[in-house]
């Protein structure tokens, strides 16, 4: 793939502004140290194992304003009024509040055949010192117009395809507030700019999260390594971040071997990474208890709240179940279940 188009603008937030700021910017000469730079920003931020977001279309026409526009910045010639990467710019702009910081907002198309990719970056805006070494000895200059490649708060964006009506459905996104519990943070990106949802609905990613914890329960190799996966089930419950994917899960509250297990259940590779809206109601249904067997042949199946409460397992080299309750049912089964 060849890079044929770069544009960049210095954007403000606008959202809710009463005079908003217009992005200045346009289309950059490319140049070599240009082209290196771009292609390491693309290396670093692994587009392959990022959130998988899928256009909010219409279904029956297809139709995205946000997709019309990237597809217009990969195909279409770059003097149009007003330019396209312009209208992103504006876009960006109108869907930061005053809580961002002034940020570099970089587009850049790749071209192959009939084929495009579409990259979009934003570098937020960065404080950097410089030794000035000088006749009256070195001194330190504040560099204030500097945009950080590196921080946390960078966001990125890739689209690929050809012009057909099935091209430029999905992309991949690079943004580190996803799990924010504030949806305001949590959505600037994703939903407001790039208006494309998860290609994971909560619910169906929360019952897949449950799979994986009880099939990483199950084929657990100790004791120990059970009571990691019911820690990091219990965890999971509380947790007040919105958005997850196994990924996260596995990274945050779990350890080798575990961890492995945990992540082999998943039903591919590509799922693994895919963000979703924890559901805590969908995530208790679908993995609502935990069974003990015991030596005298009795089972013993408790809700994932009671454990610690009404269920009591007391560790030691024996390991211990005590459980108290008023029995309100008896039901006898030809086998368990």
């Amino acid at each position: 793939m060849d890079l044929f188009r770069v544009h960049a603008y210095a954007v403000s937030p606008s959202r809710k502004s009463d005079k908003p700021i217009s992005p200045e910017g346009g289309e950059v000469n490319i140049t070599a140290p240009l082209g290196r730079v771009i292609r390491e920003n693309i290396e670093s931020a692994r587009f392959e194992v990022r959130t998988t977001v899928d256009f909010e279309v219409d279904p029956a026409t297809r139709t995205n304003a946000m997709r019309d526009l990237v597809l217009a910045f990969g195909f279409e010639k770059s003097r149009s009024d007003p330019p396209v990467g312009l209208q992103l710019a504006e876009r960006l702009s109108q869907a930061m509040d005053q809580r961002s910081a002034p940020c570099l907002f970089v587009l850049a198309a790749f071209r192959g055949g009939d084929q495009r990719e579409v990259y979009m970056w934003v570098f937020p805006r960065d404080a950097a010192f410089r030794l000035v070494r000088g006749r009256g000895g070195p001194s330190i200059e504040v560099l204030t117009d500097v945009f950080s490649q590196t921080s946390r708060l960078r966001k990125a964006a890739q689209f690929r395809g050809g012009k057909g009506r099935a091209d430029f459905l999905s992309g991949q996104a690079l943004d580190f507030q996803t799990g924010y519990a504030e949806r305001r943070v949590a959505d600037f990106w994703v939903v407001r700019f790039l208006e494309c949802t998860f290609s994971i609905r909560g619910e169906a990613g929360t019952r897949m999260l449950a799979q994986a914890v009880r099939a990483a329960y199950e084929n657990a190799a100790s004791v120990e390594d059970k009571e990691a996966v019911f820690t990091a089930a219990m965890a999971a419950r509380r947790t007040p971040q919105r958005r997850m994917s196994l990924a996260s899960f596995a990274d945050r509250y779990l350890a080798d071997p575990v961890k492995k297990t945990f992540l082999e259940a998943a039903p591919n590779k590509a799922i693994v990474t895919s963000t979703f809206d924890f559901d805590r109601q969908a995530f208790e249904a679908a993995l609502h208890f935990r069974v003990f067997h015991l030596d005298t042949g009795v089972f013993v199946s408790s809700p994932f709240e009671e454990i610690g409460e009404s269920v009591r397992v007391t560790e030691g080299r024996n390991r211990q179940l005590s459980c108290r309750g008023q029995i309100i049912d008896e039901r006898l089964r030809i086998r368990h279940g």
